[in-house]
């Protein structure tokens, strides 16, 4: 799509952990015992590799050529490593000699299942044999059930609920009293549990029992791959020589006040208090997965929750679990601030209540657009691309509902706390809602708790829904003005990830800048899209000549208009007004000139001008 012609040779490995004791009936011996294999370009016929934001679980599969018997080789359950670059994979890139680098790895996770592949030619008439290595990637942790046994009596030895109680001690506070704590401080708590024994008479009492003392959920990563891979948590200076999931996961949550660059060790995320809840110690019988549990303390009216791989400045890999504030804003401040504040002098349900704190906690959520993490696409790495917009993006109607029942919340006045429309639409497009639940109620967000301090300090504050509602008719309400599609691009090596951003030129939609009034009078020089990465896969192939590709496709969402500092264009969106663009600029192309006649009325005309 551009006339710069670039000739590029793409490399692929796999790098797989493979555990030697496959578990079962038999004796088992050191069953994290692993012996490291490389898969190069010799064994290697294609890769594939998916992941979405709305999922915890990437997915990859492998083709392998029949250079061994992969089906009695590789052992399911063992982590792997799948890289694919632009540029030659060495030893450097591999363990032992080198280690992981942010610009071949594209993906990690465990090999779910080996299947070989067999059958005739349909000319030849000769065998052709495939096999296939499919699995998920690193996130798979989240799907998993958690099991506490609650049947454990920490002073008798005899069936009772002591375990809940004890739950609530790790996590609530002290004597097993539950107290409201912030949304981070939920996700921190069910984290925490993760593998690790209760209190010790508790777990002394239930091996004497033969029941279970600590959580079932504790998935362990080969150190020999921790090693390669130089996984840190987010934040934290040093690389982390642990293999217990839970210590290696870093949880990063709050809003976004800085540009999160990918080139810099910045801490661009800063926590709040949005809102406070508390644990039901019931839920960890086995029947929820962990993610079930994080997303119900989540708070997902204001947070968006999803996994990644996190690449720091240092080459250090963070293994990432997100619950930011949604990062929708993308107006200035000055200008947002004036929408709300309008907004909030004029809402009736909040006579009598502190407007003006209700407007700073609000401003304190903001969480802009363009401090996402983003990556600039070259205008002749683009192979296609879809974009446009989609009338089923637009809500007209927004209510926030809480998950438990209160006669409060059935009252007039809280509906009109929580709920906003835009009624002016109903006529023209029906009723268009997005009711949004959650288990947490509004705290204080311009004051995040630090370590230690008592949760006494947190301030409940239900008319505070008056200003979650207003982010929320920021953030849906213009949608169907954004771009949304897909693009495909030759593999990139930079590591993208779901949850970041893209900037595309804007000359990939065509010569013609006209895809919104501003853009046509800056000729589209310098204009970009700034669109938001929903799913991201790669696949890398070796066809049948020896002949290489690799392709990244990704589908995005809330395209804005921005130069290539992420600073909007115009108003960012398409024009609030299809006759904003004159009838010469409409045209497609700097070339076309066109006339009316009898069957083609003059479009001007048409618009009574």
């Amino acid at each position: 799509m551009a006339n710069t012609v670039k000739i590029k040779t793409p490399h692929a490995a796999v790098i797989i952990w493979n555990y030697n004791e496959k578990l079962g009936t038999g004796k088992s011996g050191n069953v994290n015992a692993v012996n490291e294999v490389v898969i190069s370009t010799i064994s290697l016929k294609s890769i594939s590799t998916s992941k979405s934001k709305g999922s915890p679980v990437g997915k990859f599969q492998l083709t392998l050529a029949p250079t061994k018997n992969w089906v009695a080789t590789l052992t399911p359950g063992s982590w792997l490593c799948i890289m694919m670059s632009q540029t030659p994979i060495t030893k450097e890139d591999i363990p032992g000699v080198g280690s992981a680098k942010p610009n071949k790895i594209k993906m990690i996770g465990k090999i779910e299942g080996v299947k070989l592949d067999a059958a005739p030619d349909p000319v030849t008439g000769a065998r052709q044999t495939v096999y296939t290595v499919s699995g998920v990637d690193w996130g798979y942790i989240f799907e998993n059930f958690i099991y506490l046994d609650p049947f454990i009596d920490p002073k008798s030895g005899i069936i009772g609920s002591t375990t809940y109680l004890e739950l609530f001690k790790i996590m609530e506070g002290e004597n097993g009293t539950p107290q409201f704590s912030t949304t981070d401080q939920l996700i921190r708590g069910i984290i925490d549990i993760i593998g690790k024994p209760l209190t010790k008479g508790v777990e002394d009492v239930a091996t004497a029992s033969n029941r279970l003392g600590k959580s079932t959920f504790a998935f362990k990563i080969p150190r020999e791959m921790t090693r390669f891979l130089k996984i840190k948590r987010y934040g934290q200076k040093k690389s982390v020589d642990k293999t217990n999931v839970a210590d290696l996961l870093s949880f990063i949550s709050g809003k976004l006040t800085t540009f999160d660059d990918p080139k810099k060790n910045l801490k661009a995320y800063s926590r709040t208090a949005e809102a406070v809840g508390f644990i039901n110690p019931t839920v960890f019988k086995g029947t929820n997965t962990l993610w079930q549990l994080l997303i119900d303390n989540s708070n997902p009216a204001l947070n968006e929750m999803f996994t990644g791989m996190r690449w720091n400045a240092d080459g250090t890999m963070s293994l990432a679990l997100y619950n930011r504030i949604k990062p929708f804003i993308f107006k200035g401040d000055e200008s947002t601030n004036k929408t709300i504040g309008s907004r909030l002098d004029g809402d009736s349900a909040l006579t009598g209540a502190n407007k003006k704190k209700i407007k700073a906690e609000t401003k304190n959520l903001f969480s802009k657009f363009q401090n996402v993490r983003r990556f600039t696409i070259p205008l002749e790495d683009v192979i296609t691309i879809s974009a446009g917009t989609n009338w089923r993006d637009k809500y007209n109607f927004i209510e926030i509902k809480p998950s438990f029942q209160n006669p409060q919340f059935l009252s007039t006045t809280y509906k009109a706390l929580v709920q906003t429309a835009d009624e002016s639409a109903f006529a023209r497009e029906g009723f268009r809602p997005l009711i949004t639940s959650t288990k947490q109620l509004p705290s204080s967000a311009s004051k995040s708790l630090t370590p230690g301090e008592p949760q006494s300090s947190l301030e409940l504050d239900v008319y505070e829904f008056a200003g979650w509602k207003e982010l929320l008719r920021l953030w849906y309400f213009d949608t169907h003005k954004m771009l949304n599609g897909t693009v495909s691009i030759s593999g990139q090596n930079e590591h993208i990830e779901v949850g970041d951003n893209i900037l595309i030129d804007i000359k990939a939609l065509g010569i013609t800048p006209n895809i919104s009034h501003a853009t046509r009078n800056k000729k589209g020089k310098g204009i970009f899209m700034m669109v938001h990465v929903e799913n991201i896969s790669h696949e890398f192939n070796i066809g049948d000549n020896g002949a290489r590709s690799f392709i990244t496709n990704i589908q995005f969402v809330r395209g804005i208009i921005t130069n290539e500092n992420g600073q909007l264009v115009g108003r960012g969106t398409l024009d609030s007004f299809a006759s904003s663009l004159s009838p010469a600029d409409e045209l497609n192309s700097v070339n076309t000139f066109g006339t009316s006649a009898g069957a083609d009325p003059d479009p001007q005309k048409l618009r009574g001008s």
